[in-house]
């Protein structure tokens, strides 16, 4: 089996911790390791205290598409909650202005602006 801890982000999202077999330490038996890996992950980035679930990864979602949708449910399981909109691409304002560019000036401003950032 593959574990996972499953955790609930503030605004409703989740983020999936899968620990590494590297980090599994010759004497550790598995839940000892999992419980030693998750609790150093959340509390390196302040989650302590936020709700999660501890699974197999085969009960996550097969879609990974549409991970910023994976929301966790009072059962305990992830689900995909369609309501949630979709996210924009993250350079979606450039190539909206690439489309509206009227010239070729235009369009190498619009690059070096890409490259420089």
């Amino acid at each position: 089996m593959s574990h996972c801890r499953v955790v609930q982000k503030p605004d409703g999202s989740v983020t999936v911790i899968r620990p590494g077999l590297h980090s599994r330490r010759p004497d550790e038996d598995e839940l000892v390791w999992l419980d030693r890996v998750f609790t150093a992950h959340m509390e390196s980035r302040g989650w302590i205290g936020r709700p999660f679930v501890d699974m197999d990864v085969s009960n996550l979602p097969p879609e990974r598409t549409k991970r910023n949708k994976w929301r966790l449910n009072p059962s305990n399981s992830v689900f995909v909650d369609d309501s949630v909109p979709d996210t924009p691409h993250p350079r979606q304002e450039l190539v909206d202005r690439i489309e509206r560019a009227g010239s070729v000036d235009e369009l190498k401003q619009l690059l070096k602006e890409y490259i420089l950032r």
